[in-house]
Formats: structure tokens, sequence, C-alpha cells
């Protein structure tokens, strides 16, 4: 782990010139129709490590590896910058207008991204995010209308339906981008079969694959794959699986196969895997649409008989590699909403520099929104490339990154949220046109909803947490009251106790606090939180199980607190990582990163404080509250019964 100190990538050596990449880049800025998504080369000399477990695996546990203080080097020369800068300008510009027509995104590469790494693929998707807001000064200057429709006059305008018809292109162009060359992609090159691999990245773009991963349901929350009734049993007679169950949500078109993650049916039920299917063997139905008409479909396969050699993609018997597989999509969609973030943080900053000077009571208010917009897009920065490196650095079968993304996409969503809650709070609606378009909020639902909601990210990713804890530690509580009926309980337990002692269980992470002592001096008070925001989270899982059971998944209020910790510690770890790497490197910016760390380590801090007390029940909650001096000043002034028009015989 040594040599992933200062970059992600090893052993550069063998790459085509970047100088021939970026010459013939620039030349295909003169003309969309030649313009070709270039690579930096560096995906093939990339060599993964094995690790196991993750950053917020360990949080649950109080745990803190040193290897997550190690921030990915994105680029390794100006040329690099250069040509991600560049490519990243063009795309931001120019993608609205290429993506009305599908031959032109296949032409100029946006259906096979195979030879780009996450980190690459994240920061296009990031500059396709923001062509959806980048607004030229006339288009500003037309939106912004200084006279509001009348009441009388309210109708479909035209403005609304071009800016309707620009979304609904939008959508139906990333969608399918995103999940093409996240989790389809991902999938196949990490395909066990290498025949099948190899007849389908040689011609990937042409080929039109459709991912079936949700299983129909009636809950705000996709089930669990244990609980999916779509299975797959292998008969070894015959060298067959035979598969079982129906797939929803899966987008409408007109597809050559299905790639399809079903539950392994075998003596432990354990696993997932992932099966080619051509079109012509599932039964297709229609399963509705969207707010911006996108059509979808659900297949049904039912006793489906298919070659070993000619249908599996994948087999994963402790579901870790292709649940990592469904991650890279989160990170990739909340990498288009950090597009949109950083595109709508520019557009006020461009329309502060034009309007007339305000009262300062407004600007003090305008710099601190401003401020925490910042922070916010810092902070979502910072976790997501850390994951996306963490996807090209380490080997995806043993660490759970999955984790990590639920936290990414929590994080992109509420985000964005609460920052177009701010600008309709500071800004008039004749201004807010020329910063945030007026159905911003439909385009962010349906990027929200895309695989998961966050609401039911926050339950999945709390109910992990609680069921880890419980299993290597509350389990353990229990076992250990009953050493005088079981003495080999009370045994087992110190023994385990005994090897955490002596750091076998987990070499790094009972002595990776001390790594945090080598930080810079400066951030050594961001250091001193976090590993209290750590030791407060295992303390809280551990309570929440002690006080609720196992019926501890009802209680959801407590566990989206759980949560909220779980995303605030590994916030607080992207940021110091960051930050330190900043340090080191002697960046320009470092003073304004390291005042956000600050800000952001203690905000984090004291938000995980005021849960504590909350999950304690030490503070009551704000509606709790409300109820009580309802109740109280009802009782006081007989205000159940109207009062009689005489004193009441008592």
């Amino acid at each position: 782990m040594n040599k992933l100190v200062n970059c992600c990538r090893l052993n550069s050596v063998q790459k085509i010139p970047i100088n021939f990449h970026l010459i013939r880049f620039l030349t295909a800025l003169k003309n969309a129709d030649v313009f070709n998504v270039q690579a930096t080369g560096i995906k093939s000399s990339l060599k993964k490590t094995t690790k196991h477990e993750s950053f917020v695996f360990r949080s649950f546990f109080g745990e803190f590896d040193p290897d997550y203080l190690r921030f990915p080097k994105l680029v390794d020369n100006d040329q690099e910058s250069v040509l991600l800068k560049q490519q990243y300008e063009f795309v931001r510009k120019n993608f609205l207008k290429l993506s009305g027509d599908p031959k032109i995104l296949k032409q100029n590469g946006f259906y096979d991204l195979s030879t780009l790494t996450e980190v690459e693929k994240a920061h296009l998707f990031e500059a396709l995010g923001s062509s959806l807001e980048f607004k030229t000064n006339e288009s500003r200057q037309f939106e912004s209308a200084n006279n509001l429709i009348k009441l009388d006059q309210l109708s479909v305008t035209n403005s609304f339906l071009t800016c309707y018809q620009e979304k609904k292109k939008f959508l139906s162009a990333t969608l399918p981008l995103l999940i093409r060359n996240s989790i389809i992609s991902n999938t196949i090159q990490n395909s066990s079969n290498d025949k099948l691999k190899q007849r389908l990245m040689s011609d990937f773009k042409n080929v039109r694959i459709a991912l079936a991963f949700d299983e129909p349901n009636d809950y705000f929350m996709s089930p669990t794959y244990p609980f999916w009734q779509s299975t797959a049993r292998f008969d070894q007679e015959t060298n067959t699986w035979l598969l079982k169950g129906k797939k929803s949500r899966i987008l409408s078109d007109d597809y050559d196969y299905y790639l399809v993650f079903c539950k392994i049916k075998n003596e432990h039920d354990h696993g997932i895997g992932s099966f080619l299917i051509p079109a012509e063997d599932v039964i297709i139905e229609p399963d509705g649409t969207d707010n911006y008409g996108t059509k979808f479909q659900t297949i049904i396969f039912n006793e489906l008989n298919v070659k070993k050699d000619n249908a599996e993609i994948a087999i994963d018997d402790q579901a870790t590699l292709l649940l990592n597989m469904k991650a890279s999509g989160h990170l990739m969609s909340s990498a288009v909403l950090l597009g949109i973030m950083r595109q709508v943080f520019n557009n006020i900053i461009d329309n502060c520099c034009q309007v007339k000077e305000e009262k300062i009571e407004f600007k003090n208010l305008f710099i601190n929104h401003i401020t925490r917009m910042s922070e916010m897009i810092y902070a979502l920065e910072s976790a997501l490339y850390l994951t996306c490196s963490h996807y090209d650095t380490f080997k995806l079968n043993q660490m759970d990154l999955y984790l990590q993304a639920m936290v990414v996409k929590i994080m992109a969503a509420e985000y964005l949220e609460e920052m177009l809650k701010s600008i309709r709070f500071l800004y008039r609606p004749q201004q807010i046109s020329s910063i945030v378009s007026q159905d911003m909020n439909d385009v962010i639902n349906v990027l929200n909803a895309f695989l998961d909601t966050p609401t039911s990210i926050r339950m999945l990713l709390a109910t992990y947490g609680l069921r880890n804890i419980g299993r290597w530690r509350y389990d353990n509580v229990v076992k250990l009251r009953l050493n005088r009926i079981y003495p080999i309980h009370y045994f087992k337990y110190q023994y385990d106790r005994f090897k955490r002692q002596f750091f076998l269980r987990y070499p790094e992470a009972y002595d990776g606090f001390k790594s945090l002592e080598n930080l810079d001096p400066l951030l050594r008070n961001s250091a001193n939180l976090l590993r209290k925001v750590l030791e407060i989270e295992t303390e809280m899982g551990t309570y929440i199980l002690k006080l609720y059971g196992k019926e501890c998944v009802k209680n959801q209020i407590d566990m989206n607190r759980f949560c909220t910790m779980t995303v605030n510690a590994f916030q607080m770890v992207s940021i110091i990582c960051r930050t330190n790497d900043s340090l080191l490197r002697g960046s320009p910016f470092t003073s304004q990163q390291l005042r956000m760390c600050e800000n952001l380590c203690q905000k984090s801090h004291r938000e995980v404080l005021s849960l504590e007390k909350l999950i304690e029940g030490i503070a009551e909650i704000a509606e709790e509250r409300r109820t009580k001096i309802i109740h109280q000043s009802n009782i006081r002034f007989n205000g159940y019964f109207a009062k009689p028009t005489f004193d009441r015989v008592i």
C-alpha cells in the first residue's frame, strides 16, 4: 500500500504520448461531428491491490484505516490536465446539442467508455451534468424577464416547453449512458467468462444491452438480494443454468440482450449471478412512465434454461463484486448531480457580478449561503473522487465499496436539494430563471430515483451497519451472558477479545488512529473531531441494538440518525484526506481548502453530538416537545372542552 501514497497508478510507461492525444483532441474541438472522447491511457497500466472491507464498514466499529488518508493523484502532468479540462469544457457546452442524436453520441465515443478509469468517467459525467444548466450570456439575458406572468395569462409558454424538451432529451440520452458505461460495462469487464467477455467488448458500442436489476415491489425500498424472487439454479450434469423470475424498471428500447441479476439458488441460498439473456427468450410487458415520459418495461423469464458458456457473466458467492458493480451506477449519477451543482453555483457567481449592489444585510446573508454551497461542492467532490479512485486501485471482489457509494449518492441528492432551497430563499422569481431551470426539481427527482432513492439507501445503509455490529459485537455480549450454561461461549468471546488486543483480526484497524498524528499540525483538530465522531457512531449503533434488539429495523427514526452519523464520518475523512494532499503538494488554494475542512468537520461533529443526544433520549424531538407544550396548555386552560357560559358544577 505504500506504493499508493501519491498516486493511484503504477508502471505507466507504455502509453501513447499525451501530445498525440492532445493535438487530436484540440483539432476535434473545431467540429463536434469528429469529436471523440479521449482517455489518458493509464487504465491498462493500473495494478490493483487486494483489500478487505471499506472505510464505511470500519466506521461501524469505530475503527480507522490509514489507507484512506491517501488521496489519489488524478493527473500525472500538465498535458493530461489540459486534455481533461478541454474535454470537460467541450462536453459542458455541446452535450445538449449532441444528445438528440444517438448516432452522433455513438460516433463520438459516448457508447463505449471502457478505456476510461472510473475517475475519468466521473469527470466526464460531471461535465454532462454541467451541460444541463450551462447558460450563455444571451440566454441568461433572455430568461431574466423583468415582468412576471400575470395570473390571467397563466399557460404553457414556449420557454417552458423548450426547457421541458431539453430536460427530456437530456434524460433520455444520459440515463442509458449511465447504465451502459457503469454497471453493464464494469460487469462484463469483470466477467470470468473470457470468451463471452471478448465477444461483447470487441464491438461493445454496437451491442444493445439492457440492465435488469430491480425486483417488482410495492414498497418504497427495493428488496435486498436475499429477498429476491428471481433465482438461478445450476445443473452440473447439463452445465446449464435454470433462471426463473421477473425484473422491472427497465428503460424501454429495442434491445439485443438483457443483463439479468439473480439470486443464486443453492444449499445456502447465498450470492448473486449475472447472466446475458437474448431478448427473444423473455416476455416483455410495459411498466409505466416517469414525469418526462420515459417508458419502462418488465421482463418475465419462467423456467429458462441457458448454457453456462453462452450466458454466464459473473457468479459471486459473497455478492460483493456485483453489488460494487451496481454501486458504480450510484457514483456516475452522483457525478451528474455534482456537475449540476457546480454549474448552478457558477451561474450564481455570474449573476452576482451583473446585478447592482444590494443592502449590507443581504450581502452577509448571501456570503453565508455561498460559503455553504462551496463547502457542499467541496465535500461531495472529495467523497466522489476518493471512492472512484478506490475502484481503480483495489480489487472489487473483496472490498465492499458499495457502502461508500451509497454515502456519496446520499450526499449528492441531499446537497443539491439543499442548494436549490437556498437559491429560492435568496432570489426573486425574476432572477431564479437566469440561475436554474424552473423544472430542475423534476430532473433531480428522476436522477435521485435512479437505481435507488436516497431514503431507501439511508435505511439500507443503516441496516448494513446495525447488522454487522450485531453480528460481531452484540451477539458476543449475548453469548457472554450464557457463559454459566454454555462455557464454550465464554472462552470463544475471550479468545476473540485476545485476538483484537494483539491486532490479529484487523492488522491496521486498531493502530490506524496513530496515523492521524502524522498529519499536518493544521489538520490535527479536524483529525481529533473525526476520531470522536467514529467513537460516537459505534457507541450509538450498540445503543440502538441494546434498546430495540432485532426490532431495530422498525425504528426508522433512529436508523436514519445512525445513517447520518455514517455519512458525516465518511465526509470528514474525505475532506481531511484531500486537504492533507493539498498541503503536501503546496496547492495555491490550500488556505481556502483548509478553512472549508475545518468548518465542515466542526459542523459534522456538532450534528453528530446532537444526534447522540436524540438517540439517547437526553433531548426531545422537536415535534414531541411541541406536542407536550400544547398538551400542557390545554390542560391548564381547559382547552380540550368548550367553556360553558356558567360556572362548572363539580
